[in-house]
């Protein structure tokens, strides 16, 4: 199980990390389901024939949502820090 934390802040303000998971779960000795976790919340899932496909493929489903940027309320809100003012 591949685990990551996230952590951020909203003007100064330390916001709890969100915690995002990959589960890789044997269904028959030739099926295995991978879901994608944001805390609670399922995010992706998908099937596979063995259990180290199913691992890679949602670690990459992981590296892809990472890569494309995690939707945080602060990153909803419009904060960037290249957006921070330098008054």
């Amino acid at each position: 199980m591949v685990t990551i934390r996230i952590a951020y802040s909203l003007d100064g303000q330390e916001v709890l990390p969100r915690m995002i998971e990959v589960a890789v779960i044997p269904l028959k000795p030739t099926l295995w389901e991978w879901r994608l976790y944001g805390g609670d919340t399922p995010l992706m899932a998908g099937f596979a024939n063995s259990r180290e496909t199913a691992q890679i493929d949602g670690d990459s489903a992981l590296f892809l949502l990472l890569s494309a940027g995690l939707q945080s309320p602060a990153a909803r809100a419009g904060f960037s820090p290249s957006s921070k003012s330098t008054k």
